[in-house]
């Protein structure tokens, strides 16, 4: 028994070592949901800058370049061999749209219904954050198409999605940007 606690304690060290351990997650100089779509491998090939994949590519099912609604996890994990496992989620830090975040794939039933962006900048005031959001608008919309907007929300809604970016308010008179791609209400 003292063999099998000694190989599991052994084995949960090399886990967390692997996956890390809390803390925020360094700022990306690459876009993460491309670059490792290319290869898995590591080395110069996979550690080069790719192309930010919020505007770029053929747009899925979810309004996501490459991806559709209903992809199965291992199918998502194919394309970004880098991206970090959570409880029915896969997370890899990258650019998005130009802008450094962390972007989060979100299933149910083993299958993709939700693409949540958190992006890593904090603004010191909502005029700050509405600066950076009005480009990545201009830089979304020849692949999404023309937005709506109000208070802050930039929303593109298709037949098969809806997506929201926001600058939503942070901490104090401070401002902070996210980005959701959904399914479309069935209402």
């Amino acid at each position: 028994m003292r063999t099998l606690s000694t190989i599991t304690i052994s084995g949960l060290f090399l886990l967390v070592s692997a996956i890390g351990c809390g803390g925020k997650s360094a700022k990306a100089g690459k876009d993460a949901m491309n670059s490792d779509a290319t290869t898995a491998t590591d080395g110069a090939a996979a550690d080069a800058p790719g192309v930010d994949a919020a505007s770029n590519g053929e747009l899925g099912t979810s309004g996501y370049p490459g991806l559709d609604w209903g992809a199965s996890m291992d199918a998502v994990k194919a394309k970004f061999p880098k991206a970090a496992p959570g409880p029915d989620t896969l997370s890899i830090p990258g650019n998005h749209a130009g802008l450094a975040g962390v972007t989060t794939f979100e299933f149910k039933d083993g299958k993709l219904f939700r693409i949540s962006v958190s992006f890593d900048k904090e603004y010191p005031s909502m005029d700050d954050c509405l600066k950076d959001w009005a480009d990545m608008r201009t830089t979304l919309e020849p692949t999404l198409g023309e937005s709506s907007s109000d208070n802050g929300a930039a929303y593109w809604n298709a037949a098969t999605y809806n997506i929201t970016a926001s600058c939503d308010p942070g901490d104090g008179d401070g401002g902070v940007m996210s980005m959701t791609y959904a399914q479309p209400d069935p209402s």
